[in-house]
Formats: structure tokens, sequence, C-alpha cells
């Protein structure tokens, strides 16, 4: 059959210190504080920025942990209704878990939201019995308390031990409210107390202040509160009315910018993480609550700058860990004030002494702080095994009873000795009564020998001033067979500073000089004076400091054979990059594994014979021969190119002694059968700029003098330094020159054309086959010429083309003229024909246009001439006109009115009309004047108008006048 297995916790709201022992925090961190030592824990899933808390039962077993915003069972998943709390993990103090009194298995998570924002302060209700033993988030979830209010929240036993004060600070104004938590649950109603500064709500800017923590003091009597970007203030607390009183400012001095807070487990001193900006907490400082001016026993406990403290918070083992991080967020450690009762020094700071398998950032988890009230204290001096004990209490103890663990008699003294007989651990317990009650407390004693520090050889480096040495490295030789989780190792740069603890050095070191020592101080992890030293000597010959890889190219001259001597001799000038170099001595090897070993190192002069190879050089320092660097040797070998005499580059050119010259096209001519796969040809003007390979030409360049020296380098492909240089001349000769017109015509009936040329040149060929200076054309067509000149026995040549067309005399198709006008008459002649026309209307003036303008009345003779010669054509024409008015009085002037020049056009009819619209007279070509009488009788003086219809059609208005 099945076996039913059920595994009860139990839950305790008595008097213990265990419901601390485990923590989540940060990205996936966790802590165990059941052992010994605290022990790393890697299985959380929580991740947040900061806030955060964990509440176990009295046996120090994990019950739910929270951001504020989910609850995670202890097998870590999130508990149904278990999310969407409204807290915020970007909180200083998102969350803390209260216990109802009375009663094992209702919690309260009190949650705050970031900057104040409208969540404010909340709280929900987790009842453990839900969910198979694993917890439940109620309906009565997020309780809304107070709004805005800070991010701060914290808790404390009540004076009477029957319930709790959660505290929180509103947002706008100076007030503490303090929600009393008992058996009947939370009461809604908070004591309110208005004190210390006001946190103000009146900028976006504000929201920042309300970061940083709020604290009550393990024995419940004081309360600090952190107002980052203002102050921090310390304050009375009445346990039993919740009333806050007493303000006393901290910080107004150095330190302005603060974040975290915590109280030692006895309530006589106070840790600050602080800074100078907001970017700078870098410092962890203490105040001294024992003294008459506690904020002038101010002591700077550390400065780890760039680091950025957060969160301080006490843990069961009475020690104060401080949460922090870097710039990047990433940073596996949390830091430990080790004996926090202590002032100055001696309260044994320990910068990243607990490594973590997550991530620390800000925040560490809340725990009501009257968890750490009572707790065993015990101190033992280094090397012996007597140990005395003492109750840490807030309450008068009236009896007490010491079990020591070891099987001896128990006592009964408040602060008893007692003597161990060997180092071992010891589980030792403490039964006490106060006026509450009967409690036990237990704490693990673990007595260790003194740590023994081994020696270090001297250690001899091969490096550079300003390198830098991991120390970390020797821990294992200085512990030895000694556990690293008993003891600690840290580094200092004196023995003073190592014996008093003071200024750690980060373990990774600049080397600032050739000679350093470092002393390693071994030492019990919870007692810096429990300790052994060592010396870390470290000297270091300087390094060599070589070129990556050099390349040694060689030049094969013709004939080739692949054979070249290279010289080593000042090759290590070109090697060696160290500023000294006179420290350092090199060796040449055919191998890697020859340069490493330093064997069978070539000789000065090398030969190869080989295109390709690749060699080793070792440099060394010669004081110390073991340090040494190897580099390579890239040796190419290249044809040396040679060159034959080169003929001068000639052109014609009818310019000025310049014209373009394609230099590539001599190529062929300079390798003179050399590969043009092996070999580059460039062109330079001057030999300097060859020999130095600067300022190539363009292959195609046009000279700059007649005749012109031109340099050219000839260099390998593959090595540009195993070339040779030679010359070219450049040279323009004239082309011949000679007049000859883009167009001929021959005239139609007349086919014949000769077209001459100068007859001083070599030699004449005509596109129509003849060789002498002049031909005859009878055809049209296009026709070309190729003129030659010999110069200084070189040919130039100049080809012309023409073309020949047929013309002939015009024939005038049509002559528009436009008359009758005042100001603008006009003859437009239109002709046809194959020639090229000018026109003219007096035979001696000739144009281009066949439109003359402005012209006065009359008869005019049109010229239509072929430009060609071919002939001119001639045609009659003539401007009509009229008189504005006449006078038929007989007196031999202006006795008749006419259209002057219409007796010259056929088919014109002329009508005359009085004002009327009466048709008077009608005139034409034979009959062509009017004598202002209508049936003979003499008409009256008056405006008359007038119709002209033309042959073609064109018809003209005008209007006259007849004066007696």
């Amino acid at each position: 059959m099945k076996k039913l297995i059920v595994l009860f916790f139990i839950y305790s709201s008595c008097f213990s210190q265990r419901e601390s022992n485990i923590w989540y925090f940060g990205n996936n961190a966790g802590i165990d504080f059941n052992s010994v030592t605290a022990i790393d824990l890697n299985d959380g899933l929580i991740n947040t920025n900061e806030g955060c808390a964990t509440i176990c039962n009295s046996a120090g077993q994990l019950l739910f942990y929270t951001d504020g915003g989910k609850a995670w069972t202890r097998d870590h998943i999130v508990m149904p209704n278990g999310d969407n709390l409204l807290g915020h993990s970007s909180s200083t103090q998102s969350a803390i878990i209260v216990p109802k009194p009375n009663s094992n298995n209702i919690f309260y998570i009190f949650t705050t939201t970031a900057q104040g924002g409208n969540s404010g302060m909340r709280y929900s209700e987790v009842d453990m019995n839900l969910n198979g033993g694993f917890g439940d988030v109620t309906n009565n979830k997020n309780i809304l308390l107070h709004t805005p209010v800070c991010e701060k929240i914290c808790a404390i036993k009540n004076s009477e031990g029957d319930g709790y004060w959660v505290m929180t600070h509103a947002f706008g104004d100076n007030s503490f409210l303090a929600f009393n938590v008992d058996s009947n649950g939370v009461n809604l109603y908070p004591i309110a107390t208005s004190i210390g500064t006001t946190i103000a709500n009146e900028n976006a800017s504000d929201a920042y202040r309300t970061q940083g923590q709020l604290k009550f003091s393990p024995d419940g009597t004081m309360l600090v509160c952190v107002n980052r970007y203002n102050d921090v203030q310390l304050f009375n607390f009445d346990a039993s009315t919740g009333i806050v009183s007493n303000e006393i400012t901290l910080n107004t001095a150095d330190y302005m910018l603060c974040y975290g807070a915590e109280f030692s487990q006895s309530s006589k001193t106070l840790y600050l993480s602080a800074g100078y900006t907001s970017y700078s907490l870098s410092t962890i400082i203490q105040y001294d609550l024992t003294s008459a001016d506690i904020p002038n026993s101010e002591i700077l406990i550390t400065d780890e700058y760039p680091f950025y403290f957060g969160s301080l918070q006490l843990a069961t083992d009475g020690k104060i860990y401080c949460a922090g991080t870097y710039t990047n967020g990433n940073h596996n450690y949390l830091s430990v004030i080790n004996s926090p009762e202590n002032i100055g020094a001696d309260c044994q700071f320990n910068f990243n002494q607990i490594p973590l398998s997550g991530i620390c950032r800000l925040g560490l988890p809340q725990s009501i702080q009257s968890n750490f009230d009572a707790n065993i204290v015990y101190e033992n001096n280094c090397g012996s095994n007597d140990v005395t004990f003492s109750v840490n209490s807030n309450l008068p103890i009236s009896s007490i009873t010491w079990d020591f663990g070891d099987g001896s008699n128990v006592a009964t003294v408040l602060n008893p000795t007692h003597s161990y007989n060997s180092v071992g651990n010891y589980l030792v317990s403490a039964t006490f009564s106060t006026t509450n009650g009967t409690f036990t407390r237990t704490k693990i004693v673990n007595l260790v020998n003194p740590p023994i520090a081994n020696s270090i050889p001297p250690i001899i480096l091969c490096d550079q001033i300003g390198s830098q040495i991991d120390l970390s490295e020797y821990k294992n030789s200085i512990a030895g067979s000694q556990s690293l989780d008993l003891y600690r190792i840290s580094y200092f740069a004196s023995m003073t500073d190592a014996i008093n603890h003071l200024n750690v050095l980060p373990e990774i070191q600049v080397l600032t000089s050739s000679e350093s020592t470092f002393y390693a101080k071994i030492y019990y992890y919870n007692n810096f004076n429990c300790y052994s030293l060592s010396t870390i000597e470290v000297t270091f010959s300087e390094k060599p400091i070589v070129i990556p890889s050099i390349d040694l190219k060689g030049c094969d001259s013709f004939p080739y054979d692949n054979s070249e001597a290279f010289d080593f001799t000042s090759l290590s000038s070109l090697i060696i990059l160290n500023d000294d170099q006179s420290s350092f001595s090199a060796t040449y090897h055919l191998t890697l594994s020859e340069a490493q070993n330093n064997s069978n190192p070539l000789p000065q002069i090398y030969y190869t014979s080989n295109i390709e190879e690749t060699l080793y050089a070792r440099v060394e320092n010669t004081i110390n021969t073991n340090c040494y660097a190897i580099t390579t040797i890239e040796i190419k070998v290249a044809k040396q190119p040679f060159t034959m005499p080169i003929s001068n580059y000639i052109l014609c050119e009818e310019n000025s002694g310049s014209t373009i010259f394609d230099l590539t096209s001599k190529n062929s001519e300079i390798l003179a059968g050399q590969s043009i796969g092996d070999f580059n040809i460039d062109y330079y003007l001057s030999y300097n700029d060859a020999e130095n390979d600067m300022n190539i030409l363009n292959s195609n360049y046009t000279n700059t003098s007649n005749p012109q020296t031109i340099y050219i380098r000839i260099s390998n492909n593959a090595n540009r330094n195993c070339f040779i240089i030679t010359t070219m001349i450049l040279e323009v000769k004239q082309k011949p020159e000679f007049e000859l017109n883009q167009t001929y015509s021959i005239c139609e009936g007349n086919n014949t054309l000769q077209i001459s040329l100068p007859t001083n040149f070599a030699s004449y060929i005509w596109s129509t086959g003849a060789t002498t200076s002049s031909v005859v054309i009878t055809e049209p067509g296009d026709y070309s010429v190729t003129v030659s000149h010999d110069n200084e026995n070189i040919l130039c040549q100049t080809t012309k083309s023409f073309s020949v067309e047929m013309s002939n005399v015009a024939t005038i198709q049509n002559i528009e003229t436009e008359d009758l006008s005042d100001n603008n008459n006009f003859i437009i002649i239109h002709s046809f024909g194959l020639g090229d026309y000018e026109y003219s209307i007096d035979g001696i003036t000739y144009q281009d246009s066949n439109v003359f303008e402005y012209l006065d009345a009359g008869e005019y003779t049109i010229f239509v001439r072929d430009k060609n010669g071919c002939g001119t054509t001639l045609h009659e024409t003539y401007i009509l006109t009229y008189p504005k008015y006449f006078t038929p009085n007989n007196d031999g002037y202006n006795d008749y009115w006419k259209v002057k020049y219409s007796q010259l056009e056929t088919n014109i009819k002329i009508m005359i009309f009085d004002r009327f619209g009466k048709l008077l007279k009608v005139l034409n070509n034979d009959l062509n004047v009017w004598d202002g009488k209508l049936d003979g009788q003499d008409l009256p003086s008056d405006d008359y108008w007038f119709v002209i219809q033309r042959a073609n059609g064109k018809e003209y208005k005008g209007n006259f006048t007849l004066k007696r």
C-alpha cells in the first residue's frame, strides 16, 4: 500500500531568531544563516533591484518570500493569487512580512510602491494552511492603508510583546504613521506623529526624496529615517504608544546623500551607506549611539569608490551585511561588518566577504527588527580555548542557565567564561527568564586554531610597469590545507595596514615599479585579530614588445634562380618596440620550437632559395633570458625586372605641339617579353617621383613640352621594391593643314565641279579614287580626301570630309502682300527649288529672309537668287494705297478719289457708300476713279466708306473725306 508522508512546518510567533535565517534578494541571490557560516543559495527566483522580504519558521525553515509584487512559496512557485501585489521592486523597502499574533498560519505582507506613487502602503494576507501547506494570498489583498507614502517600511514588537508596530512615513508632510498589528489583525487607523523633516511633494523631482531606509533599533527604543537628497534623522520611539519623539539630525556635514541604515544588535551603534553625490554611495559611516554628541561621533569605516552601496541589514549572526553593486549592475558578493558593536576599524568591515551565485543589487530582505534583539554573544582570543559568553537582551534577565555543548556542567551566571578542551564546533544554548517569560537561545560556537600564512617564493614576472597582477592566484598557496570557509585572506601595502586591517587592497593590483611587496593576511573570518602574515615579493624584468610580424622582401635579378641573401644585423631595431632597445637581443630561427627553445640560431647573413619562407625571431631580455617574445619574419623573394631601349612615342597633331598620349600602348614594348602578370608599369614626370613611387601619371597623358621625357618604373607586382627605372620620349609632329569647304554645289544642267588643294603635300587620296591635288566631281554625294605630309620620316595625315549638293534657279510660287496700310505694308515671297536662295526688291541688296516690311505703295520687282550661282528669278508686284480725302473743285489737284495701282489688278471691285450705306459708285481696274458725283450731281462734303473685293478673296474696308 502507498504511504502518505506529511511534512509539518511549525509556525510560531514566540520570541525566536530563526525567522530571519534565510534571505532571497537581488537577481537569484540567496543566503542561509542556519549553519556556522553563511551558505550561498542559488535556488531563488526573485529578481529585484531593491526591496524584498523573507520569513522562516522558528526552526529557520523557509516559509515564503516576496519582492512586493509577487509572493513565492518555499518551493519557489508563485502563490495562487500571489502576483499583482501593489508593492514595487524598485521601492527601497518594498515589503515586510509580519505574523499575526496568536496565529500559527496567518501572515501579513505590507508593501510600499516606488517614488510616492498612488498605490501607497497596503497589506495582503497569506494563509499557510492553504495550497497544501505552501500558502496562498487570500481575498484580503492590496488593502490600502495610506497614500502617498515614502519608500519606507519597518516593523518592531510592541512593548507588551503581544503585537507589532509597522511604521512608514507619509509623502508630502512630516508624518510618521505607526500601524498596530495584534491578534485582531491590522488596525487601519495609524498612530501619527508629525516630527522631523517634511518630505516634499511639490515637484516631479521630489519623488526621489522618498528613497532611503527606515529602521527600528532591535531594542525598539530608536528609529532612524534616511531621507535621501535631504538628511538622516534619529528619533526615540515608544514601543507602547507608537509615538516618535526627540529628533536628531545626523549627516549635515560630509555625506549628504544616504540610502541604507542599520543598528548593531545591542542598539549601541548605527551604520549608514552614504555618498558625496547620488551616484557615489561608496562609503559606510558609523555613529556611536552611546555618545553624548551622536552627530559628531561620525566615523568613516570604508570608501570603496566607484562601488555603490545600498541596503544595510542585521542578520541572526549579529553581523551587518552590506548590499551594493558597480555601475554596470553586476556584482556577486556581499560585504560584511563582522563586529558592528566595536567602534571604528575594530568593527572589522570586510569588502566582498560573501561570494554569491546570484547578482547582488541594492536591496536586502526586510525583517522584524526585534527578531535580532536577544542573542548569545561570545568573545574568544585567537589561539585560546577560553570563551566568554553573554546574552544581548533589551529586557532584564532574572535567571539564566548555560549549556556549553561539550558535555560539561551548566552555568547559571550571566557572563560565564568556559574553557574548551579542543577546537571545533559547539552548540551553546542559554535558557533565560525576563518579565515577558522564559526563552531559549542557541548559537554554534566555532573554535579554530590560529591560521598559518604559508610563505610564497619570490614572484619573478616578465611584464611592464603598469601591468596587473591578480593576488588572488596565491590564495591557495598561502592557505595551504586550511579551509577558506573558516579563514579569509586580504592584501595590504604595508605591515601596519595589515596588522590594523586598514586600507585593504583590491586583489587586482597595478605594478608601479620593478619591485613590489604585498602583505597577505590570513585571518579567522569572524576575527580580524586572529591572523598570520606573509609577504608576496614581486619583481619583473621588462617584457620585450615586438612587432606582430615583419615582412622582408628580396629581389632576384635576371636570370632568376629564386636565391637571395638577407642581412639580419640591423633587423632588431625594426622588430623591438621598447623605448630602450639596449636591454634586449634578437636571434633568428627556422621553426617556432627552435625559437621557443633558443636553439639553432641562424647566421646574421641568411641565404634563402625559396620564393616564400617564414622564420621566427626571438627577442629576449639580456638579464632575464626567460623573459622573451617571438614574432614571425615573412621572407618573400620577387623577380627584379629588366629593361630594353624604348623607342620614342610620336603622335601627329594639328594643335600647337601637344596631344593626348595613351601611355599604356607602349607597355608591351617596355616589358620586352616579361609577363604583365608579374610586373606593373607606372609613369612619372621626374626620376625622383619614379624612385619614390609617388605622383603616378594618368595613363592618358597630355604632354606639356615637345619633346618631353617621361620616366617609367617597372616593378614586381608582389614587391614594388623590386623595380627598375627607364625613360621614354614623347614627341608631337604637325599634321598637314589645308582649307576645304564642308559643302559644295552643282548647278542643274551644268554638273561639273572641280575642287583643288595646295600642291605641296606628299600624297592625296580622294574618296573618288583620285590621287592628284585636284578632283572633278559630277554627281552630288558625300566625299573625303586624305592628305599626307612627310615630317622627318614620320608620315602625318589629315582627312577631311565634304558633301556635294545639286542646286538650281528658284521658282516663285506665290507673292503675298499686305497693303492699304498706313504704317506696315509688306511683301512675303514664297519660292521653291534645290538651291540655297537669297532675296531682293532692288536687285542690289540681298537678304536671307523672304519678308520685306514697312514698304511704300507702288510697283516692285522681286529678285530670288541662288547662292550657289545657278541663276536669279524675277517677278513684278505692287502695293495698293488710297487717299484719305479729295477736293473735286476742278483746280487740278485731288479732283478724283481712286485706289492707286488698282488698274494693275484684274477682277478688282471697289464699292463706295455714303454714311447711310447707300451704294454710290462701283470702280474696277478699267473705271477706277470717282469724281464725287451721283447721277451728275455734286455730293456734299462728308465722310464716305468703301469696300475693296480682290480676286484672291480678300476684302478691305475703309473711309475717306470729300471736301468742297
